[in-house]
């Protein structure tokens, strides 16, 4: 598949394929500094053209941004080839059970940075940007109507997840049994926060034949936007098997600092388009 487009495929299938999240288990990330100044932020008029221009002119730590493209034009541009992993995704997700089973859409959600959710390929493409750096971090933006709406949406993915301590996810004769833990940093500019860490058992999952997979993942609100980082298509298996080559997995602590400068950029926000935000982030690369 297109470069362009691995933000939005390579992140839902291997969370897929993989029966786990993608990324890497958690580390001892603590909460962001306490400061007593007035809260800071970001504007909440935020357009699909102004995500996608500030996103292209983001750095995480010291690396661009880069590939940055709207999902929708991603998948319009994707030909069969998106097709296919689409319809590949969608069959997959609906051979998948969760136990509990509210614990499905906002697990996988999470994990594949808003890319997929319980059921496939999520209705809310049209409204997201998304882009990588070399690290291998995805970055999803999603517009939304209000700050509030923003706010509200990870709300309920922290309260979906409530209750998902333990889960169990079966399909196709694979069962696992994961464990996942929340918490909530404090960032500044981002009113709801969360990060997502955990760990995954199978005795016969052809992504990890060793059993251990770990995974991490984080959402949070900045203005009118959801914004969402993971690992790319990593997966961190951690006794060996197929996976045990992925790159190294985001960390808790990385997650929150990554968050905590994608924030920051849209804070200072928004970044008036040029001719693309796609053109500006490639040439900043060369």
């Amino acid at each position: 598949m297109a470069d362009k487009s691995k933000f939005l495929l390579a992140t839902g299938a291997v969370c897929v394929l993989a029966l786990t999240g993608c990324g890497g288990g958690g580390g001892g990330g603590g909460g962001g500094e306490e400061t007593s100044a007035a809260p800071v932020e970001a504007p909440d008029d935020y357009t699909l053209d102004t995500a996608e221009s500030t996103l292209a002119a983001t750095k995480v730590g010291d690396e661009q941004v880069s590939e940055v493209e709207p999902a929708g034009e991603a998948m319009a541009s994707g030909g069969e080839e998106v097709d296919s992993a689409t319809s590949m995704i969608d069959a997959m997700m609906a051979m998948i059970e969760t136990d509990p089973e509210a614990c499905k859409d906002p697990l996988f959600t999470v994990v594949s940075a808003g890319v997929i959710d319980g059921e496939g390929m999520s209705p809310e493409l049209e409204q997201m940007v998304g882009g990588t750096t070399d690290s291998d971090l995805t970055i999803s933006v999603r517009v939304t109507d209000s700050r509030d709406a923003a706010d509200q949406a990870v709300k309920d993915l922290n309260s979906g997840l409530g209750d998902c301590g333990e889960v169990t996810l079966s399909a196709m004769g694979d069962e696992q049994s994961m464990t996942a833990e929340t918490t909530s940093p404090e960032v500044e500019g981002a009113g709801e926060t969360l990060i997502l860490t955990g760990s995954s058992t199978s005795s016969t999952s052809s992504a990890s034949p060793s059993g251990d997979t770990t995974y991490s993942a984080s959402a949070m609100s900045v203005g009118n936007l959801v914004i969402m980082v993971s690992q790319g298509d990593g997966l961190s298996a951690v006794e060996g098997g197929s996976g045990s080559d992925a790159s190294e997995p985001a960390s808790e602590e990385d997650l929150e600092s990554a968050m905590n400068d994608v924030a920051k950029s849209f804070v200072d926000g928004p970044v008036e388009s040029t001719e693309g935000a796609s053109e500006s982030a490639s040439a900043s690369e060369s």
